[in-house]
């Protein structure tokens, strides 16, 4: 290899050995089952030398199967779906060699049985719900076997609309947001095929009208002790209502509590007062529960301390200090302000701090009296002391200087203090004052009781005042008071006083001992069955606060598990969480120490396929279906059986992935159905059917005649001679794709959907006899549970435990599942079942929400109503502000009204119509406080209210619609972007529609005077509806406006008129060169771009040595794609750019089939991508590829970035 400086040429020499050849072992052709195995074996003919490589591929695709395997010239598919069919090639390579040897896979799919001819069956559930006035209402839709099919639902028959207020989802779901008595019947969703429209069983709705809840006022009460608090109860609409108060929690009024008539009184409220108090509405008649209140909280404030102030009464001379101190004992924080009692203000020099008044010089007019008012933190109703009086007396006599003498310690006063102790939490304030009685002006000094200093933290203001702005545990100890005199020296100390400060949360700090224990796991082995929780508690003996986690052995924790405070817990286990768990404890110095395994051993067992419903009564001739599954499992193996499992269906009735329907009802169909998972030959419990008369009485009938019963015994013998004479056949069907669900039944049906029962014969012992001698039916006692959660709602605060109970109301052994928002949804955090129980151990804002109970047993399962748990800091009454306030809109237009909450739980929300009524229509409640309008109308206009409610109380808020007269602007063109070439003509046409007939009329700022305009230059003419220029130029462009108006309303729209050059812009490229191969037998692409889209409106391609080959289509973007390149498709094409139908710009490109160029013609190819998007002075590397023979010099052109060109010269 020669390199020099940017260019270097390779040399490439080889010599070719024997050609080769590659055989695919026999057969070739594979015809193979759906689920079958594929295997070819492909070998080289003769000697194999040395970088001979075989690789298979699958023709016309990018590569394997997901599901094939290849292994030095072998290639197996397992699992063989029918996308598998088609072509594999094997492709031995080596040095410029190669050669391929195909192979076909058939893929035959398994038969199926055939259901002829029947419409969807259609399923909906629930069948049937009782709710109250604006709860919400779900039904649930669907075709079994199919997860995507298009559903109808009407009200009451088909045809019929749904009411306003009932919308269905796009998966079919039907909901009522808020359900009115109006809403209340039948709902019928329908499906449809090639064979007609199935429609499910109807589904009824029964609405209520809720009892109203009573009311109280006010919710709150804040009174100070001793004075009186009064509550009022009632029953809005139901004045003869029994009201009777107690306090929450069933307990019975403390003594000094008077109620009657709905009003609870409390003549002189004290602190045993305080709580909360429920009112309870109960019928006169006794026919309804009793409805409690809402909470009615009672809030008692300790009867305020009056201010002391000292000295109450002072005389001083003029200019001589004065100082007056208040405090409020026993609390030392009080907020406290001096006043003048005539309501002047303080006097100059006159300063209020902390409680202290001081007068540095006296004056007459500071002469009067003062009161100090005290503030607490919390309630801040202020309270004021006694009066303190200062007198001032004029000095007359000449000032006589006095020496000052050592009194004896006899003539001072003991400094007092106030509070003597005080406790308070790490970080909170504290205070202490001191003083003496006698002497205001004396100077104090605090210290510790041992004498020394005070913490940093402490702040002493040398009047008395000790204050910690934030408390520290450290700042624990006694501290007294002393009364310096001159000279800095200490005369006399208070007694000592007592500050505690307990820490937040703090742990004890504990010695360092011997190592701790080993982890223990309780138990250490454990066998559950797949499906069910499981669960293993970690502890250390004496260690309650040690660190623990859980792991894995071999891989990681399952999905959805999770670990607190030493509990692992599995929800669901799986097969494969089967395995050993080590639980580890952290050690003070690091290192872990882990816990012998415990062992989970995981057992399948059989599952129990399910039934809806469990029991159906219809008339003669309605509609029967009824569903079977297995929960959590896409299954086909699903049979129904009449009477006992293996029992023939009566005539006209069939099974449809795992339906049993019966178009129309006859007497003979009453009676026993069975449904068998075939997998694990467990039956689900058999389901009853009655079929009544349509004149009966709503007894179980007879058979209606001898003729019947002889049509149906004659029947039952054609259908067991049948049965003798054929073998017991199954189909096992295998589809992965979604949407499609086989099924292996035994009920087969002929060309004309008759039904071939391919049973066992039916035997029917003494036990499973389903008729008396006198025909009537056996009822069968088995139920599905019936489960209550409670309680519905609960409210904790953050690190409080919840628990909820469900009672499964099973007659029968029950399993109980718990799901947190969905039946299924995963439990968060430390959330834990215990027995039918759940546990929310430190409650967080993460676990509020709704919890679900789900109770199964062999009949069936059934849900709870959810129950909601409420997770916050304290209880608050909910706002309620709706933004925006008005809404002043035209017909057609869309808004939305958005009700901004607050309180605590979370308030629920509802929106009325003007006046109280329902919505209108087009106007829907869509949720998270949001109110959406569409198509809006003048009968909208009003007020919308948003009412937010919470266990606490209720708040709401409105929003005002005002829908004015429509008035729209049209354009012709529409615009509002008009591009136009220098020279082209302009015409715009403005419209304006609305009542009254609006007035049109065109704006335009052209701006200050500019002086680069031509001599002649001609400005836009506007003349009525129209701006018009007959050769447009650069110095029209601008925005032009269009405005209509009418005395009611007005509206404008802006056109953008842009002017360009066409020598700047009418060009158009071809990506990818000037010369270009494409290799026949694959599609090609010619790309052809406009440098200027605005100007270029069509781009046209044609071959230049004759017209488009057969294959080729240009699509809109400039692209000519062949969707097969032949060589007869080599030539020169030419791409045209147009505007107004004038060509503007053209480019070509000769293109050749690749290997098949004149022999002088040079290739040359950048290597991809070919087109790049680079920032401004950013580099780029291009590689650019030169083939040719004797080609030597080559270079770039029009590029200024870095170049670096590989070119090889072939001989």
């Amino acid at each position: 290899m020669k390199r020099t400086g940017e260019k270097f040429t390779e040399f490439i020499v080889s010599a070719y050995g024997p050609p080769i050849r590659v055989q695919i072992d026999p057969p070739k052709n594979l015809h193979v089952p759906v689920g079958g195995r594929a295997r070819w074996y492909c070998r080289i003919i003769g000697q194999r030398s040395a970088g001979i490589r075989l690789q298979w591929s699958k023709v016309g695709t990018a590569g394997l199967p997901s599901n094939a395997a290849q292994y030095d010239g072998e290639l197996v598919i397992d699992g063989v779906q029918e996308t598998d069919a088609g072509q594999y090639r094997c492709t031995a390579s080596g040095d410029h060699q190669f050669a391929t040897d195909d192979a076909t896979l058939t893929v035959e799919p398994k038969p199926r049985i055939p259901v002829i001819g029947r419409p969807p069956p259609v399923m909906v559930e629930p069948l049937e719900q009782t709710v109250n006035v604006n709860d919400m209402v779900t039904y649930r839709c669907w075709v079994p076997g199919l997860l995507s099919c298009e559903l109808k639902w009407y009200k009451e028959d088909m045809g019929e609309g749904l009411p306003h207020g009932v919308y269905q989802t796009d998966d079919g779901t039907l909901k009522i947001p808020h359900a009115q008595l109006e809403h209340a019947g039948n709902y019928i969703c329908t499906a449809s095929n090639e064979y007609g429209v199935g429609k499910s069983p109807p589904a009824r709705l029964i609405v209520k009208q809720p009892p109203q809840r009573p009311r109280v006022d006010p919710q709150e009460n804040i009174v100070a002790e001793g004075e009186s608090a009064r509550f009022r109860c009632w029953v809005p609409g139901d004045p003869t209502a029994i009201l009777t108060w107690k306090m929450k929690g069933n307990g019975p009024l403390p003594p000094g509590v008077q109620q009657r008539e709905g009003i609870l009184n409390i003549p002189n409220a004290q602190r045993q007062h305080a709580g909360s108090y429920i009112c309870t509405a109960s019928d006169p008649a006794g026919y309804k529960s009793p409805i409690d209140s809402p909470v009615a909280k009672l809030i008692v404030r300790p009867a305020p301390t009056k201010p002391l102030v000292d000295p109450p009464e002072q005389t001083v001379k003029e200019n001589q200090p004065a100082q007056f101190r208040c405090w409020v004992p026993g609390n030392p924080a009080a907020i406290l302000h001096w006043r003048r009692v005539d309501g002047r203000p303080l006097g100059y020099g006159v300063s209020d701090r902390q409680g202290i008044l001081s007068i540095s010089r006296a004056q007459m007019s500071d002469a009067g009296e003062y009161i100090c008012s005290a503030r607490d933190v919390e309630d801040g109703v202020p309270v004021d002391s006694s009066p303190a009086r200062l007198d001032v007396q004029r000095h007359y006599e000449s000032p006589i200087e006095h020496s000052w003498t050592q009194p004896t310690l006899e003539s001072f006063q003991k400094p007092q203090v106030d509070p003597e102790h005080q406790m308070v939490y790490e970080g909170d304030p504290a205070m202490f004052r001191c003083w003496i009685p006698s002497n205001p002006t004396a100077r104090l000094k605090w210290s510790r009781a041992d004498g020394t200093p005070l913490p940093n933290s402490a702040y002493d203001d040398g009047t008395g005042t000790l204050y910690y702005l934030r408390a520290h545990v450290s700042d624990s100890d006694f501290y007294v008071c002393s009364l310096i005199g001159p000279n800095d020296v200490p005369l006399m100390e208070s007694d000592s006083v007592q500050l505690k400060v307990i820490p937040h949360g703090r742990k004890e700090i504990t010695k360092l001992e011997v190592p701790r224990a080993t982890p223990t796991v309780d138990p250490i082995e454990q066998t559950v069955e797949e499906g069910n929780p499981s669960q293993i508690h970690c502890f250390v003996p004496d260690e309650p606060s040690a660190v623990l986690k859980w792991r894995k052995q071999d891989g990681e924790l399952p999905v959805g598990a999770t670990q607190s405070d030493g509990i692992l817990y599995i929800p669901q286990t799986e097969s494969h969480d089967a395995g050993s768990y080590i639980c580890t404890m952290d050690d003070f110095r690091g290192t872990p120490i882990d816990s012998v395994p415990a062992r989970i051993h995981v057992t399948q067992q059989g599952k129990i396929p399910l039934v809806l419903p469990t029991s159906l009564t219809v008339n003669k001739g309605d509609l029967v279906r009824f569903q079977c599954y297995i929960p959590g499992k896409h299954t086909q193996s699903l049979r129904w059986g009449f009477k006992d499992q293996n029992g023939p269906l009566p005539e006209g009735a069939y099974v449809y992935y795992g339906v049993l329907t019966i178009d129309k009802a006859r007497i003979t169909d009453t009676g026993k159905y069975i449904c068998t998972y075939d997998e694990t030959s467990q039956s689900a419990i058999p389901v009853i059917l009655t079929v009544k008369s349509n004149g009966g009485d709503g007894k179980v009938q007879e058979l209606e005649s001898i003729h019947d019963i002889d049509e149906y015994n004659n029947h039952m013998e054609q259908q067991q001679q049948q049965q003798q004479q054929q073998q017991q056949q199954q189909y096992e069907y295998h589809d992965n794709e979604h949407g499609t669900m086989d099924e292996s039944v035994t009920n087969e049906y002929d060309e004309n959907g008759n039904n071939n029962a391919n049973r066992n014969n039916h035997h029917e012992d003494g036990d499973n006899h389903e008729y008396y001698n006198n025909n009537h039916i056996i009822e069968y006692g088995g139920k599905p549970p019936r489960p209550v959660a409670t309680p519905s709602d609960q409210v904790v605060k953050v690190g409080e435990i919840a628990r909820f109970h469900c009672d499964p109301n099973s007659d029968t052994p029950v399993t109980v599942h718990w799901g947190f928002e969905t039946p299924d949804g995963s439990l968060r955090g430390d959330v834990v079942p215990d027995d039918n129980d759940l546990i929310i151990r430190a409650a967080d804002h993460s676990h509020a929400g709704e919890y679900i109970c789900t109770a199964t047993n062999q009949y069936g399962s059934a849900e709870a109503e959810p129950v909601r748990l409420h997770v916050t800091e304290r209880e608050e009454a909910p706002t309620a502000r709706v933004v925006p306030r008005v809404w002043n809109g035209q017909p057609g237009d869309k808004h939305q009204f958005q009700c901004i909450t607050t309180g605590s739980p979370e308030p629920t929300i509802i929106w009325t119509g003007p006046n109280g009524e329902a919505l209108p229509e087009d106007v829907t409640d869509i949720g998270g406080g949001f109110l959406d309008f569409q198509n809006a109308r003048t009968d909208m206009n009003g007020d919308y209210t948003c009412t937010a409610t919470n266990i606490v109380g209720e708040a709401s808020d409105h929003g005002s619609v005002n829908i004015g007269p429509s008035l729209t602007v049209r354009t012709s063109p529409p615009g509002p972007r008009i591009v136009l070439t220098a020279g082209e003509p302009l015409e715009v046409k403005c419209e304006a529609f609305g009542e009254p007939e609006p007035e049109v009329e065109w704006l335009h700022d052209p701006g200050p005077e500019r002086g680069d305009l031509p001599d002649d230059f001609k400005p836009v003419t506007i003349s009525e509806q129209f701006i018009r220029h007959p050769s447009i130029g650069l110095g029209n462009a601008g925005v032009y406006t269009c405005r209509g108006s009418n005395i009611q309303a007005s509206a404008k729209k802006d056109i953008y008129i842009e002017v360009v050059e066409p020598s700047k812009v009418a060009t158009v490229a071809i990506l990818g060169g000037s010369t270009q191969w494409f290799e026949p037998g694959r599609s090609a692409d010619l790309i052809c771009a406009a440098t200027g889209s605005e100007i270029v409106d069509r781009i046209q391609w044609v071959k230049v040595d004759g017209a488009l080959p057969d294959t080729a289509k240009e699509t809109k973007f400039g692209i000519l794609h062949l969707s097969k390149f032949r060589k007869s498709d080599s030539g020169e094409y030419e791409c045209r750019g147009y505007r107004h139908n004038e060509l503007v710009g053209s480019n070509r490109v000769a293109v050749y089939a690749t290997n098949l160029a004149p022999l002088d013609t040079i290739r040359v190819e950048i290597d991809s991508p070919a087109v790049r998007v680079i920032d401004q002075g950013e580099s780029i590397k291009l590689t650019c590829t030169v083939e040719g023979k004797f080609f030597r010099n080559f270079k770039f052109h029009q590029f200024t970035a870095l170049k670096y060109c590989h070119f090889v010269e072939r001989f």
